[in-house]
């Protein structure tokens, strides 16, 4: 799988291979008639971004929680039972976990890992960040006003999950 832009053939957008994959794994149709445009008050879909974290269940409510709580999201999904194959430490293993789909913005990319590294139980958790390449301009503004961009700070809070001292 690769990520590219979408290729015009013709006066039409024609769909890559991450379209057809994130089509096939969301079972949604993705419009690559509306690829590149841009949403409310001009700003550049781009700058909306989705992070893909997967966690073990009973842990990824708090985490889902605690990045909306601190601003660093908008809005997570939670989808349960998803089945994990990987190498790890020289062996393939199989677990069941979350995948939480995470809306963010661009500039709080380094904030989220951050974040996820500090509340997740995985010494390396999944965190994988993919763009938005267009959408309904009224959801990605509301996005965009969620998760209000503070280059070079930290996030205005990161409450604590259960057991965990809040970190400022």
């Amino acid at each position: 799988m690769f990520v590219s832009a979408p290729v015009k053939k013709s006066g039409v957008f024609a769909a890559t291979p991450i379209h057809n994959v994130l089509s096939a794994l969301f079972s949604v149709r993705v419009d690559v008639c509306a690829l590149g445009k841009l949403s409310a008050n001009g700003m550049n879909a781009a700058d909306c971004i989705v992070a893909l974290v997967t966690a073990p269940a009973e842990v990824a409510d708090e985490l889902a929680s605690g990045l909306v709580h601190g601003r660093l999201a908008a809005c997570v999904n939670i989808v349960p039972g998803v089945s994990s194959v990987y190498r790890w430490e020289g062996r393939v293993e199989k677990d069941a976990e979350s995948l939480m789909v995470v809306k963010t913005r661009a500039p709080l990319q380094r904030q989220v890992v951050e974040w996820v590294h500090a509340h997740h139980p995985h010494a390396t958790p999944e965190i994988i960040f993919l763009p938005i390449i267009g959408g309904s301009p009224a959801y990605l503004a509301w996005l965009a006003s969620e998760c209000p961009p503070e280059p070079g700070s930290r996030p205005l809070s990161q409450p604590a999950l259960a057991g965990q001292e809040a970190r400022v």
